[in-house]
């Protein structure tokens, strides 16, 4: 192969990663990856457009009599001081609270390093932010000097990275399946200067080290309950913001060889015993597919996200529709809590909605604490 082919194929290489259209010259050179043209080249500098990812549901029409029986039979046999608790209110919501002057104090992204930012496009940029403030401000009560962190599901460490920044005697760790998300994240840190974030690649369930505090944010169906296993066998402060919650529904089929299976690793739904006694698995299955809807462009519009602990959810009429389907979603989280709370767990509980809910559908956000010296430095927080 002559010299004028290999440089046409390194011209096509890298002409691919730069999105550019090229009408090759007959003579080209490359020196250390850049172009360099010795005739004329002509660029096409309009980049190719991103077909947008669609959102898959897990809803289906065919199941609407069974959700909404579901739904019923839970508002009939449920304690109404469970559902009356479910939702406390979220510090940030009120601008004198300690949290919320924290968002000026330490997490106006403005005033950051770049790579302190979240790694995203630009168009999701100001919701990612809005989620990743949520989730550092509800973490920070729970950490101490030599206090071990681990983010799973952490992608490049949008809500790890930043906390290591302000907290360099706290250590992180990142755990995630895909190498290049964790790349981008050590990258970042390389960048940072930061020497208390280290990168475990593998599954949340092979993750057999210590750690006193957990978190996750919008780690996808099972991957969320696998995270507050790990927390548990730990005794470790839980917070997670969950997501895609229709996808626990096939954790039986479609997700049989991606979970580990194992008798002291399996996971069944519904998770407490509560639930368990009031709903068969074909009635919780088809509360969780109505309970998944959003994507990155979703808006939360039900007035799920303005309860607090002084509001009921018996007050909702019970009808197939956007207030009915959230309060399925409520629903699977009360079931992780009343699993977190029940005798083994021994868990405290809260759980918010994020502040503001429009900075995504998926906004609930539990943190679960279990020793005593973590319920009471939450508790003061609140009270900040």
């Amino acid at each position: 192969m002559n010299s004028a082919t290999n440089n046409h194929r390194n011209v096509n290489y890298y002409c691919n990663k730069l999105n550019l259209y090229v009408k090759y010259p007959k003579i080209m050179s490359i020196h250390n990856n850049i172009i360099i043209n010795q005739n004329v080249i002509h660029v096409n500098n309009k980049k190719r457009k991103k077909k947008k990812k669609k959102y898959t549901s897990y809803y289906r029409t065919d199941e609407i009599p069974v959700y909404l029986e579901a739904l019923k039979k839970l508002n009939t046999k449920l304690d109404n001081k469970i559902i009356q608790t479910l939702y406390s209110k979220n510090p940030l919501r009120n601008k004198k609270t300690y949290g919320f002057s924290l968002i000026n104090n330490k997490f106006n992204f403005h005033n950051l390093p770049n790579d302190v930012d979240a790694a995203v496009p630009d168009d999701r940029k100001k919701r990612k932010r809005e989620q990743i403030i949520n989730m550092m401000i509800l973490t920070i009560p729970f950490l101490f000097d030599d206090c071990i962190v681990c983010d799973f599901a952490s992608g490049s460490g949008h809500q790890s990275i930043p906390l290591a920044y302000h907290f360099p005697k706290c250590n992180f760790i990142l755990i995630d399946m895909k190498q290049k998300s964790l790349q981008i994240a050590e990258e970042r840190c390389k960048r940072l200067g930061l020497k208390n974030v280290t990168f475990y690649h593998g599954k949340i369930e092979e993750y057999d080290g210590k750690f006193d505090v957990g978190m996750s944010l919008h780690a996808c169906g099972v991957a969320t309950d696998l995270a507050f296993l790990k927390c548990f066998e730990q005794s470790a402060v839980c917070i997670s913001c969950p997501c895609c919650i229709g996808k626990v529904v096939l954790k039986d089929n479609k997700y049989k060889n991606n979970v580990k299976t194992s008798e002291e690793n399996a996971i069944e739904y519904p998770k407490s015993t509560v639930f368990q006694n009031i709903l068969t698995k074909n009635e919780y299955h088809a509360l969780a597919s109505a309970g998944d809807f959003g994507g990155h462009d979703g808006i939360d519009e039900t007035t799920i996200g303005n309860l607090t602990r002084s509001e009921n959810f018996k007050s909702i009429e019970l009808k197939d529709n956007s207030n009915s389907r959230r309060i399925c979603k409520s629903m699977v989280e009360l079931d992780r809590i009343l699993h977190a709370r029940e005798e083994g767990n021994d868990y405290q509980t809260w759980m918010f909605t994020l502040e503001p809910k429009s900075c995504t559908p998926k906004n609930d956000i539990i943190i679960c604490a279990k020793k005593l010296e973590d319920k009471e430095r939450f508790k003061k927080f609140l009270l900040l």
